[in-house]
């Protein structure tokens, strides 16, 4: 808001700003353009070459709405209420093909709004190691049905006027807040600064359990994603800025093929899966006896702790 007032002090009489273009009144902004979209009257060739786009952007979106609710539900949070992926998909199939008929900007999940959103609406207890613990989140709608209100509101012409005077570089810094504020939580960023954190203070500037990977694995993780990174940015910047999603998708192959070939399991399920170690295989057909046995009481009596583990096994053997 102060900077929007600014451009208005007499010192910056003389300045051109930028401003937001937006129309005066609610209707479409390509003169003479019904709401309707005459898709009835669109050649049948148009129809099946509108294919190849089509799937490019069938491909963001999945990506998109699909990222965004993960991060959005991920198990620290500790989210009561189950999640709805399916439900989710369904509903956006059905706002793609009203605002498809209508010529309007698609919706879909977004990130870092959503994650953002989540963190708003939570608990946070800091540990004094620097990391920190998510004790709940506020689980409700008011707050979602809220923003789409407002959002309705600013079709309103007099509310249009008013967003005519903001200038462009306010909301450039807008997303540039919003995107600074999403390195929080980001692991590729945090493991990013661990390049230039003293190899002694490594363990304390992180508390992700990856930390215990040695150095070596989790910068050649880092540098390959920061490739990967690099390669699609590239490519928004030319002609075929549009296939960038195709970039994306490449990248499932080469998780799930690929990089096993370069990285131990256990490295990568730290690195880029839920954060928990996998679990060995020996594991499955172990004893039923065996994980109860290893459920010790830290730091306690080590007499008392064999006691357990007899009558544990003891028990067992009796059943």
């Amino acid at each position: 808001v102060i900077f929007t007032l600014v451009q208005f002090f007499p010192l910056w009489d003389e300045y051109k700003v930028d401003r937001l273009q937006v129309p005066q009144t609610f209707e479409p902004t390509l003169n003479g353009r019904s709401w309707l979209v005459p898709f009835w009257k669109c050649p049948v060739v148009h129809i099946f070459t509108a294919t190849i786009p089509a799937f490019v952007l069938t491909v963001l979106f999945y990506f998109d709405h699909n990222v965004s609710s993960l991060l959005s539900q991920k198990p620290d949070f500790k989210l009561k209420k189950p999640s709805a992926y399916n439900l989710d998909f369904f509903w956006i199939g059905i706002m793609i093909a009203v605002t498809a008929v209508l010529g309007i900007p698609p919706t879909n999940g977004l990130i870092p709004q959503a994650p953002l959103h989540v963190r708003s609406l939570a608990t946070i207890t800091h540990k004094p190691g620097g990391g920190e613990e998510y004790d709940n989140v506020v689980e409700q709608r008011m707050s979602n049905l809220g923003q789409s209100v407002l959002m309705g509101l600013t079709l309103i012409p007099p509310v249009l006027r008013l967003l005519g005077v903001v200038p462009i570089g306010v909301l450039c810094g807008l997303f540039l807040f919003m995107g600074i504020a999403s390195f929080h939580g980001n692991q590729l960023f945090a493991r990013f600064t661990l390049f230039f954190t003293d190899p002694k203070l490594r363990t304390e500037a992180v508390s992700d359990d990856y930390i215990d990977i040695p150095f070596k694995e989790i910068a050649k993780f880092t540098l390959i994603q920061l490739f990967f990174l690099a390669v699609i940015f590239v490519v928004t910047k030319t002609p075929a800025a549009l296939s960038f999603p195709v970039g994306i998708v490449l990248l499932v192959p080469v998780r799930r093929y690929l990089l096993p070939k370069f990285f131990a399991a256990g490295h990568l399920q730290l690195l880029d899966g839920t954060g928990e170690p996998t679990t060995a295989p020996d594991a499955v057909d172990a004893p039923q006896t065996a994980p109860q046995a290893q459920k010790l009481t830290p730091g306690g009596d080590e007499e008392m702790n064999e006691v357990k583990v007899e009558a544990t096994t003891a028990e067992s053997q009796s059943s």
